[in-house]
């Protein structure tokens, strides 16, 4: 029954004293296997070698043995009354002293003396109380597993998106609800706001549970959990990020989307370096969710590729990569000598040796109907200690649909399929969209005729990501990750090849064109810390330079239609802002929103200039020439859609101006409402796949 994951209850207990009387009778196991795994694979699946009871064996003991190894609980003992009563019958009988145990019978492997045969029924007759009053509950009183549920803070609908995280004893959870961190002490029923995590995600603790560190405004951060002001460790690039703190003050962390590797850091924000990275192969895309080892000396993490995912270990003295789990994702270490991850809607659970860095045995399904998003993160956490949490729900893809939204907030669907959709970019002309779209494991990119209401394909390979037009509307730029990102462009109509346009640096993403087509402009992060936002003449890659240089993050750099401009956003003011400057350089510097901002999108006469706040549409009237100049801004309509989102963004503008193409959602996410909790899960997972440290 614990093997399945079913109720357990006395008739359990019945077939444990089965396998102990069977082992004291024939000196070897009922259900033997060379490890834990196959010992499990045995008890669900084999019978036990009955031909290894002694012939004189009392025909009522064979009776009670196998009536106690039935597997079917209904057709097993009711009880150790019972067992008494066929052990009485046997031993009373006439028959029994005939078929007594001798010496001989027993086999030379026999755990019994072979001067002592009667002792076997001695104990049976005597010791059956014993067995099962006094050591199965000294089995289940050591550490008793207990579930329960736990619910949002009054006043909030719903847990957020950030994958909750324990404290290393399994004493503290925090969780993402209401766009901000809580704390919850679990031998208390209130959860507090952690002060300064407005917008924080992926919640990691310290080794000693006394700090928290987590991801906002696009900086990696920590706090003391006791009090006082969040402190910023050093400048990252969107999101998702991922991080694990180790002992001796060593983080480390999984920036923007993970295409940039895994960057080691001390706790202070020093001594960056980069351990591991997916340059150099046109298979692996970003790295995720890194652990580090107990002793440091490893660090196990997801690799996303093409074709999938796997969970890898990284020897940090040597450099050796170990593939431990392939098809996993999102795995978590317990000092039982377990590693647990997702698998599709599971959470699964395989013997580990974190010294040895290497897997024992077949995993196998703990948890069933895991709740994970498209990212693959799954939302549960594990402490150290053994202490589970969890939400159920399997994959949470919402569906949405395109709109065009006039300057009242009134929407008009367009007519394309509803399903889920990633970043866009709308045609200069406003006819056609180009789209990436998630495909299983990866990206594609297509076009959509807003007209006609078809969709052309545009690639078939690799992963593709970060759609947007030439300014002409005849092609579409999209970056494919190969070693390092590169730029490549095809035709709107599906026709002709791809023409690779220029290797982007590490970590670069491309943001769109100048006015007359001939300069790609891409943003790339600066590891010690900060932004530059280039310019590459795409017939010359080697006249690129940079506009802009800043310490701040910088994201969605957009040039005005008459080439004199470029708009951005940053998190210099500690907020996304939309700023304006000169795109040619020589000075200047205009910033536009003073109460959050993201999206900057420029009219086609130059006239305005629109960006989104939240939900707010707003619009700036501007003036492009001889100088520039804004006015204050102002909102269009407030209104809840898709996004924004980092880098590319998720709405355009038609051509005069007067709508915007937006995502409504459909079938949106469903809050979770509650998530499981399990105390001292760690004695469940060991009786389920016990390991070589029991």
């Amino acid at each position: 029954e614990q093997a399945r994951g079913k109720a357990v209850d006395k008739r359990t207990d019945l077939w444990a004293l089965g396998c102990v009387l069977f082992e004291m009778l024939t000196g070897t196991r009922a259900f033997p296997g060379d490890d834990a795994t196959d010992t499990i694979v045995a008890v669900v699946s084999k019978a036990p070698d009955w031909s290894r009871l002694p012939a004189s064996v009392p025909a009522g003991i064979r009776r009670l043995l196998r009536r106690s190894l039935e597997k079917d609980p209904k057709r097993r003992l009711d009880s150790a009354g019972g067992a008494r009563i066929e052990i009485d019958e046997a031993l009373t009988a006439p028959s029994s002293m005939d078929g007594a145990v001798t010496p001989a019978a027993l086999p030379e492997r026999s755990l019994l003396p072979r001067a002592l045969p009667w002792m076997v029924a001695g104990v049976l007759a005597t010791g059956l109380v014993l067995v099962l009053a006094f050591w199965v509950p000294r089995q289940t009183a050591a550490s008793p597993v207990s579930r329960a549920v736990i619910t949002p803070p009054a006043g909030v609908a719903g847990f957020g998106g950030a994958k909750p995280v324990l404290s290393p004893d399994g004493t503290q959870l925090v969780f993402a609800a209401g766009g901000q961190l809580y704390l919850r002490s679990l031998d208390r029923f209130d959860a507090k706001p952690i002060p300064g995590t407005s917008g924080a995600s992926a919640p990691f603790f310290s080794p000693d549970g006394q700090w928290l560190g987590f991801f906002a405004n696009s900086k990696l951060q920590k706090t003391l959990l006791q009090g006082g002001a969040p402190i910023a460790l050093l400048e990252t690039v969107g999101g998702p990020n991922s991080a694990s703190w180790g002992t001796g003050g060593v983080i480390v962390f999984s920036p923007s989307d993970g295409s940039r590797g895994l960057i080691r850091i001390t706790d202070s924000g020093g001594d960056r370096q980069v351990i591991a990275s997916p340059a150099g192969t046109a298979e692996e895309t970003a790295y995720r969710w890194p652990e580090i080892m107990p002793d440091g000396g490893a660090v196990v993490f997801t690799v996303m590729r093409n074709s999938g995912s796997a969970i890898v270990a990284e020897l940090l003295k040597s450099g050796e990569r170990r593939v431990l789990i392939e098809g996993g994702a999102d795995a978590r270490f317990l000092s039982t000598g377990h590693l647990v991850y997702r698998n599709a809607g599971s959470l699964m659970a395989v013997a580990f040796d974190p010294r040895r860095v290497e897997t024992a045995g077949v995993p196998v399904p703990v948890i069933d109907d895991l709740r994970y998003g498209e990212s693959g993160a799954g939302v549960y956490a594990v402490s150290s200690s053994g202490t589970l949490v969890y939400a159920r729900g399997g994959l949470v893809q919402p569906t949405q649909r395109f709109v065009w939204v006039d300057r009242t907030g009134q929407a008009e669907p367009l007519g394309a399929p509803t399903r889920s959709y990633n970043q866009f970019s709308l045609s200069p002309d406003g006819r056609q969209i180009a789209l990436q779209l998630p495909t299983g494991t990866r990206n594609d990119i297509a076009t959509y005729d807003i007209e006609s209401r078809s969709l052309t394909r545009l690639t078939f390979e690799l992963n593709n990501s970060f759609p947007f037009w030439t300014p002409d509307g005849t092609r579409v730029t999209y970056q494919r990750r190969i070693g390092q990102p590169n730029v490549f462009q095809k035709l709107a109509n599906g026709g002709g090849n791809e023409e690779q346009l220029t290797h982007v640096a590490s970590g670069g993403l491309p943001s769109g064109w100048s006015a007359d087509g001939k300069e790609l402009v891409s943003i790339r992060g600066i590891l010690g810390g900060g932004t530059e936002v280039w310019v590459t003449p795409v017939a010359d890659v080697s006249k690129a330079r940079p506009i802009l240089q800043v310490r701040s993050t910088v994201q969605q750099a957009r040039v005005s239609h008459d080439g004199r401009w470029v708009a951005y956003i940053s998190n210099e003011s500690g907020r996304w802002e939309v700023y304006v400057q000169r795109f040619a350089g020589g000075g200047g510097k205009w910033q536009i929103s003073t109460e959050g901002g993201m999206e900057p999108l420029w009219s086609r006469d130059g006239k305005e200039l629109y960006f989104r706040n939240a939900a707010k549409m707003m619009a700036v009237n501007v003036t492009t020439a001889p100088e520039f100049k804004a006015d204050t801004a102002r909102v269009l309509f407030e209104k809840q859609f898709s996004g924004p989102t980092i880098p590319t963004g998720m709405s355009g503008v038609s051509p005069d101006g007067q709508r915007f193409l937006m995502l409504e959602t459909v079938d949106g996410e469903k809050p979770v409402t509650e998530m499981n909790i399990v105390l001292n899960w760690a004695e469940e997972l060991k009786r389920l796949l016990p390991t070589a440290k029991q």
